[in-house]
């Protein structure tokens, strides 16, 4: 009977043991698994803070981005403003260039005009010296009149009698 005793009781040892063992493991166990939800826990707050920085950054490329596109658009536009500017001096190089020959025409116009008064003036000249010299001619020789009138009477009378 003393032995079963013994028996009984080193099994009940060996059984706490073990149930001491796997009390043990449990705890070892629900440990783990706490440390894997704090570490889930934490890597949820990372991704969490993480996801708000990239929504930050693509706020700040948007930004960027509309910044870019109206300074693309003020360059178009100053572009724009440029090129009319260039075409405004491209037409007035032009007028200029027409205004200029036509001025150069006019010039040439007058100096031909200038020419053909110079000349009607030497024509005038010509003939008031002519006159001039026929005047002195007359006036230096008095009887030249009576003998033209004379001459003239001959040949009045000269073709009279011819045509008679």
């Amino acid at each position: 009977m003393m032995n079963y005793i013994i028996h009984t009781m080193n099994y009940i040892y060996h059984m706490t043991n073990y149930l001491n063992h796997m009390t043990n493991d449990l705890n070892h166990m629900t440990n783990c698994l706490n440390n894997m939800m704090n570490y889930i826990h934490y890597m949820t707050i990372y991704i969490y803070h993480m996801t708000n920085y990239i929504n930050h950054m693509t706020n700040c490329i948007n930004h960027m981005m509309n910044y870019i596109n109206h300074i693309t658009k003020y360059l178009i536009h100053m572009t724009n403003s440029i090129n009319n500017m260039m075409n405004y001096i491209n037409y007035m190089t032009i007028y200029i260039y027409h205004m200029t020959n036509y001025l150069n025409h006019m010039t040439n116009y007058l100096n031909h005009m200038t020419n053909y008064l110079n000349h009607v003036t030497n024509y005038l000249n010509h003939i008031t010296n002519y006159i001039h010299h026929i005047t002195n001619y007359i006036y230096n020789n008095p009887n030249f009149i009576y003998h033209m009138t004379n001459y003239l009477n001959h040949m009045t009378n000269y073709i009279y009698h011819i045509t008679k």
